[in-house]
């Protein structure tokens, strides 16, 4: 059974302890990890830096992390603005559960 982390409606640079503290606590947990991104509303790089790195420690780890739904409109706006918009099968599979948005 993997552990829920749901993000808040603002996660930016300026608010994103809560989230990092969150995803933290969740990964010492020894479990998989989901992430809820429905509610975010507001985002900035430091959003899509968490996520990403939380990705790694999962992966470093032998761990599994999902979103709980493909990418919200405001995930996949700030994946285009910071140049980082799947490329990969496995990129595409992680932000979009395999269905790129039109």
């Amino acid at each position: 059974m993997a552990i829920l982390v749901k993000l808040a409606q603002d996660v930016t640079l300026q608010t994103i302890g809560a989230a990092h503290e969150a995803l933290c606590e969740a990964f010492m947990g020894g479990q998989d990890v989901d992430l809820d991104v429905d509610r975010l509303e507001q985002g900035d790089l430091g959003v899509v830096q968490l996520i990403l790195a939380a990705r790694a420690e999962a992966e470093a780890n032998h761990r599994q992390f999902r979103l709980t739904a493909p990418a919200n409109p405001v995930l996949i706006s700030l994946l285009a603005r910071t140049g980082l918009y799947p490329q990969t099968h496995a990129d595409i599979d992680f932000w979009f559960h395999g269905v790129i948005p039109a």
